[in-house]
């Protein structure tokens, strides 16, 4: 299955590479890369391993880790 982020995940997602670049270092940015890529290649071979959005139904959503919080 081919995985697409919504518009405001790929937002998010981009925010947070260039926080990570700016406050931490490559390697912590390149850590976080490398688990957002196990996450996604899991959910490409199983997407109903994780939960639908109530929102819209035709996405998931997947956690790559729980500290990371936007207020």
């Amino acid at each position: 299955m081919k995985i697409r982020l919504s518009s405001l995940a790929a937002f998010k997602l981009e925010l947070l590479v260039e926080y990570l670049e700016e406050r931490w270092s490559a390697r912590v940015k390149l850590k976080f890369l490398k688990k957002l890529e196990k996450g996604l290649n899991v959910a490409a071979n199983n997407p109903n391993a994780f939960p639908q959005s109530q929102i819209r139904p035709e996405l998931r959503k997947l956690v790559i880790s729980k500290q990371l919080r936007y207020t």
